[in-house]
C-alpha cells in the first residue's frame, strides 16, 4: 500500500502510449524483473507503444491482459528522475479495488456476526421475572 502511494507521489509525469498488440504467449515469459516487464503477468499480454518524451527510454511496453484493447491509448505516469518506476493509470489500482472489496465482505460478516449474536441472546440478556401466585 505505501509502495503505490510513493510510486504516485513521484510518478508526475505523464505521456500516453497505444495498445498494438493483444497476445497469448506460447513460449516461455520474458524476464518480468526488468523494468520494461514490470506489468507482464500470466500468459495473456498486451503490447503497448509508447510516445515517448525524451526521458522515458522505453518505446515498447508490456503488461498483462486488462490494460486494454488494440488501438485503446493508455496514460502512462513515470517518475523523471528515475524512468524505471511507472506506471499505468487505471490499471495499477486494481490491487487495491480488490483489496477494498475484500476488507467490505469481512466487515460486513463481522457486523451480521454481532447482530446474529445480539438477536439470539436478547431473552438471555432481558430475563423476564416470574410473578409468584
Amino acid at each position: 500500500m505505501f509502495s503505490y502511494w510513493n510510486r504516485v507521489k513521484k510518478c508526475a509525469v505523464e505521456i500516453r502510449g497505444v495498445v498494438v498488440d493483444e497476445r497469448i504467449s506460447s513460449r516461455k515469459i520474458p524476464d518480468t524483473s526488468h523494468p520494461k516487464n514490470r506489468y507482464l503477468w500470466g500468459r495473456a499480454y498486451s503490447d503497448i507503444k509508447v510516445d515517448t518524451d525524451g526521458i522515458f527510454k522505453y518505446d515498447h511496453l508490456y503488461a498483462g491482459a486488462g490494460v486494454g484493447k488494440t488501438g485503446d491509448t493508455v496514460i502512462i505516469r513515470y517518475d523523471p528522475d528515475d524512468p524505471d518506476e511507472y506506471y499505468f493509470v487505471g490499471y495499477y489500482s486494481n490491487g487495491r479495488t480488490f483489496a477494498t472489496f475484500t476488507w467490505g465482505v469481512s466487515g460486513s460478516m463481522i457486523l451480521l456476526s454481532l447482530f446474529f449474536f445480539v438477536y439470539y441472546n436478547i431473552p438471555l440478556l432481558f430475563l423476564k421475572k416470574k410473578k409468584d401466585n
